[in-house]
């Protein structure tokens, strides 16, 4: 992912926007061309806790428990190089020190957003002294695997990496995998992490990605990042202001 630096990927980041055309020629032109649509569009959390822009027509699936958890993940159309056949960017809150139930029954629970990085890494990822799992880290600073970024638009740290780990699989799976010099098929996920700490708790933006397909999406991912806004410290919180030296 760190083919420019993060100045680059975050704070620069311009949306596109695309000419409307109301003459009958040229609307015809300009759908064909797929230019009558824009590439991106403003989304607030049905929450009221933030806002941003994320990829025209995708759809949204979301999530809730209360105060302590939410999810919103917006899902792209259907992509051969993605886990489940399409690519995902989400958006979740978690409270500090407050347990959430997860679907499958389990619960977890983070005091901060450093212990949920620990927690992840080790849990969903497996232990790195066995080196089930990496950290891809930039070129021109090869020992940060976890590093600090500013996100443009709400002008907070966030702690940002991308790991990436490899897991064999049931051979009926399609969508996303590969197989092996062993013959196995397996699933390369490369997952991009933006934790962002607030009061009361912390966001975790991500981007789900596979090997193949990282680089398709990893501009929607900036985009989001880019724009992300909190309009409270998560959902019933605080309301949050962007600082006075970013505005």
């Amino acid at each position: 992912m760190d083919k420019a630096s993060p100045c680059l990927l975050y704070s620069d980041i311009a949306m596109k926007k695309s000419a409307l055309f109301w003459t009958p020629v040229l609307a015809v032109c300009g759908l064909a061309a797929g230019c009558l649509f824009p590439e991106y569009y403003k989304y607030t959390s049905p929450f009221g806790d933030f806002t941003c822009e994320v990829p025209y027509g995708w759809s949204v699936k979301t999530d809730r428990e209360e105060d302590i958890f939410t999810n919103v993940t917006f899902i792209g159309g259907f992509d051969p190089d993605f886990y489940l056949g399409a690519p995902s960017l989400s958006i979740r809150w978690h409270s500090s020190s407050r347990i959430h139930q997860l679907p499958n029954g389990f619960m977890e629970v983070y005091s901060d957003a450093d212990d949920f990085i620990r927690q992840m890494l080790r849990s969903v990822y497996g232990p790195m002294e066995n080196k089930d799992y990496f950290l891809e880290t930039p070129k021109d600073r090869p020992r940060e695997g976890i590093r600090e970024i500013a996100l443009r638009t709400a002008m907070l740290p966030a702690k940002f990496f991308v790991v990436t780990a490899q897991i064999e699989v049931p051979k009926k799976w399609t969508w996303g995998v590969s197989v092996n010099k062993e013959g196995k098929t397996t699933l390369i996920r490369k997952h991009a992490y933006a934790l962002v700490p607030m009061e009361g708790g912390f966001y975790v933006i991500v981007y789900p990605a596979t090997m193949d397909g990282y680089e398709k999406y990893e501009k929607q991912y900036r985009m989001l990042l880019g724009t992300f806004k909190p309009l409270r410290s998560g959902p019933g919180g605080p309301a949050f202001e962007v600082p006075k030296s970013g505005r």
